[in-house]
């Protein structure tokens, strides 16, 4: 697992290293982005990437599902928070350090979600750092996201749930 780590923390820079700043002196203004979002550090669901300043982003991720028929009701949500520092960036594309948090929790009278005998409730709670990049115009349309991460993952319930370990995401969304 370590030598796992290594290779991606020396890798993913490098495929970033002919990146600049400023491209053909142009700075590039921050983007709105909309999009749908799995992730292990922000959480599942719909995403909105806000702009802070031309560096710094911030983004907020959730979901709510329920359903319910005569034999089982079940619902889950997730709500997430990152917020993203660039270190390089190009028109099609860009890459960031990340630190971020969510609350995942799901109540299931059949365990639709989990497969835990005897519980019908799990709760957690994530954090951690990373590194992200999306692949897309910067200025326009259809933006690709993924992110490497380390983090805790601790339950709120009475089992024992806590996890250190990697975790990533993948996001489809729009820049506007």
């Amino acid at each position: 697992m370590k030598n796992f780590l290594t290779l991606m923390l020396c890798f993913f820079p490098a495929a970033f290293a002919g990146a600049q700043v400023v491209e053909n002196g142009e700075e590039f203004q921050a983007s709105k982005q909309f999009g749908v979002v799995a992730s292990t550090i922000s959480g599942t669901g719909i995403y909105y990437i806000a702009p802070i300043n031309e560096k710094d982003n911030f983004k907020i991720a959730g979901i709510y599902i329920y359903d319910s028929e005569d034999d089982y009701t079940d619902s889950f949500f997730s709500l997430g928070a990152e917020y993203q520092r660039d270190f390089y960036e190009t028109r099609m594309r860009r890459a960031y350090f990340l630190t971020g948090a969510s609350i995942d929790n799901s109540i299931s009278d059949d365990a639709f979600f989990y497969d835990y005998e005897d519980e019908t409730s799990t709760s957690s709670f994530n954090m951690g750092v990373g590194v992200g990049a999306d692949l897309g115009d910067r200025s326009r349309g259809l933006i690709i996201n993924f992110h490497l991460t380390y983090q805790l993952t601790q339950g709120f319930d009475d089992s024992d749930r806590t996890r250190v370990g990697l975790g990533g995401g993948i996001a489809l969304g729009f820049n506007f």
